[in-house]
């Protein structure tokens, strides 16, 4: 049925079915959203080396410089 083809072949009801895909999306949300902030610290970094900004750090010491957000563990227990 579709509601078995929508999550993942498991019988859940329709109220579930909506439940889990939202959760799916706010997932791929929050990787997306992630990704974009490590290419944001990145062009940071890159700036900070320009021969225009010589010494000057313009990357804040506790900035996540490297993606961590772990889509594909909680998309496995969302039976993706």
């Amino acid at each position: 049925t579709l509601t078995q083809q929508a999550s993942g072949g498991r019988n859940l009801s329709g109220r579930q079915v909506q439940l889990s895909q939202a959760m799916r999306g706010l997932i791929d949300n929050a990787a997306g959203q992630e990704h974009q902030i490590a290419l944001l610290w990145r062009a940071l970094e890159q700036l900070q080396g320009s021969p225009t900004r010589p010494g000057k750090d313009c990357v804040p010491s506790d900035a996540a410089r490297q993606e961590s957000f772990e889509a594909d563990k909680l998309n496995q227990l969302m039976g993706k």
